[in-house]
């Protein structure tokens, strides 16, 4: 999982680097608003951490950067703006959670994961895309009349990238679903699901296809000759009639 820490403070930026690294995260520091433009060119990340405080600018032009390119990865602001009108404005402005300094870093740390937490479908329920049906909780997969088992990785990588059909999902973000905040990933671990799980949709003719974004992430769309129905559906696990599950639709990504 790789994290981006923007803070100016000298002291402060390489302690939290130092936390965040010992907790197994990969971690870069940004001091400025224009070293987050120029380091965000070559990376992209699973969760930033932020000082509002920047010597050429405020943290919040970097907020709204991150969410005008559809970034969703989480953001967590850190500043020494406690006033409870700085709160209500970080997190207006697209923040996800927002923490006044001074801080003990194992609240950081728990405000992560929870964060990380969230950004992973509940496994109580089955989502829907194209032609398929994903039960998140068994790993099982319906086409066209046909089930099968998927690996517990790429149950959790269909389930996230069916959450967030239509958009970039950042590389990192992936990792961590992938290794579902337990063990340390091998370099081309994100790859290999990746590949299985674009293999078992093209064979199950589901409809629906991971396209790579290089550099950045993965992006899942409506195959190229349309058929299949939308992406971004949800069932819910409630009974009606014989099926046991009603659906409900997102709004539609494209």
């Amino acid at each position: 999982m790789r994290i981006l820490l923007i803070e100016d403070n000298r002291r402060v930026g390489p302690l939290l680097r130092e936390h965040l690294d010992d907790a197994g995260y990969t971690v870069d520091l940004a001091a400025s608003v224009s070293e987050f433009e120029a380091i965000t060119r070559a990376f992209s990340y699973g969760l930033y951490v932020l000082d509002l405080g920047l010597p050429d600018g405020d943290g919040s032009r970097i907020i709204s950067l991150l969410r005008a390119s559809r970034q969703t990865a989480p953001i967590i602001v850190t500043s020494a703006r406690a006033q409870v009108s700085d709160r209500v404005l970080g997190l207006d402005c697209g923040a996800d959670d927002y923490l006044a300094k001074p801080f003990h870093h194992s609240e950081l740390l728990a405000r992560i994961r929870a964060l990380l937490r969230r950004s992973i479908p509940p496994a109580t329920e089955c989502v829907e895309a194209g032609n398929l049906v994903l039960d998140c909780a068994s790993g099982e997969i319906a086409c066209q009349g046909q089930r099968h088992m998927v690996r517990s990785s790429e149950r959790r990588l269909l389930a996230l990238l069916i959450s967030k059909a239509g958009q970039l999902v950042p590389r990192d973000l992936i990792e961590n679903v992938v290794m579902n905040n337990h063990q340390r990933l091998t370099p081309n671990a994100v790859e290999k699901v990746v590949s299985r799980l674009r293999a078992t949709l093209s064979e199950e003719e589901a409809g629906i296809e991971i396209k790579t974004i290089r550099g950045l992430g993965y992006v899942l769309e409506k195959c190229s000759n349309g058929r299949g129905r939308s992406l971004g559906a949800r069932i819910d696990n409630r009974p009606r009639g014989t099926s046991g599950c009603c659906l409900q639709h997102f709004p539609k990504p494209f």
